[in-house]
């Protein structure tokens, strides 16, 4: 899979977890790999024949970011989470005063460790759909780093989409224009991920994108009434191969659908870091 180069670099993000917070850690790394970061995760990143314990050094030791999963499972006993902890924390001393480096993510009623109590820290709840607000979260934090390690720019971090939250009655479009990372779930449990971009032409949606090597596209009606002509944001109905409504939700300009019987799919603004293109991985 190729991704976003800046000189000979692309942006590296190291995931720390115990095992038992794999699950979700392995969704956010499929998302960030989506999103044109570099993410490492152990049994996606390893392979056969390698010293593990030299590779995970390698890695928080390259990496632009790390993002540390801290869970009950993880502080309450021995193990290697402790240790990675320890050499991500050693690296972090180097960086410039202020640098975004470490990034705590509270799993759950937990102690923070004594080495990470200066740093503010994002609550990830194992909720399914509160995954995606998660992800936002920690793409917000990651981006600030890119910032200013010269990845993107102001005006990049500018046109990706956001949330209309305006002046009431204002007559508006409820879905914006831009690239997004599509999480789903179909009716039988199982997930899928993507990436699709919304455009706006003769006052109709379009959107195009990849769904697990799916290419797919999508078309709906703007809706015609204020955005704030009610208590409820102004839901966007898509048609193609199935028919999808999506809502705003009141944080990271995320938005959520449901289509079929029983599939939800969230639509997450991809970072100005994902790479052209809609394959997914």
């Amino acid at each position: 899979m190729g991704f976003p180069v800046n000189g000979s670099t692309v942006f590296r993000v190291f995931l720390a977890h115990s095992k038992e917070d794999k699950s979700l850690v392995r969704e956010i790394f499929f998302l960030l790999r989506l999103d044109g970061f570099l993410s490492w995760l152990d049994e996606e990143s390893l392979v056969a024949g390698q010293n593990w314990e030299f590779e995970i050094k390698k890695a928080v030791q390259s990496s632009h970011a790390v993002a540390l999963f801290i869970s009950p499972s993880g502080v309450d006993r021995a193990g290697y989470l402790h240790k990675e902890i320890s050499l991500a924390v050693d690296v972090a001393e180097q960086q410039p005063e202020g640098a975004i480096y470490l990034i705590p993510i509270r799993l759950g009623e937990c102690e923070m460790p004594r080495r990470l109590s200066h740093l503010h820290w994002l609550r990830a709840w194992r909720d399914p759909i509160a995954l995606a607000q998660t992800y936002s979260q920690l793409q917000e934090s990651l981006l600030a780093r890119a910032q200013a390690l010269g990845f993107v720019t102001d005006q990049e971090l500018l046109s990706m989409p956001a949330s209309l939250w305006g002046v009431k009655g204002l007559w508006t479009r409820p879905l914006v224009e831009g690239k997004y990372l599509v999480r789903g779930q179909n009716p039988d449990g199982s997930r899928y991920y993507g990436v699709a971009e919304v455009r706006i032409s003769d006052q109709k949606y379009e959107m195009t994108g990849n769904i697990s090597g799916h290419e797919i596209r999508y078309e709906g009606e703007i809706p015609i009434r204020p955005l704030y002509s009610s208590d409820q944001p102004v839901p966007v109905t898509l048609r193609g191969d199935y028919e999808v409504s999506y809502t705003i939700q009141p944080w990271g300009g995320i938005y959520e659908g449901t289509w079929g019987h029983g599939g939800t799919e969230q639509l997450i603004p991809a970072s100005p870091m994902m790479r052209r293109g809609t394959s997914a991985r």
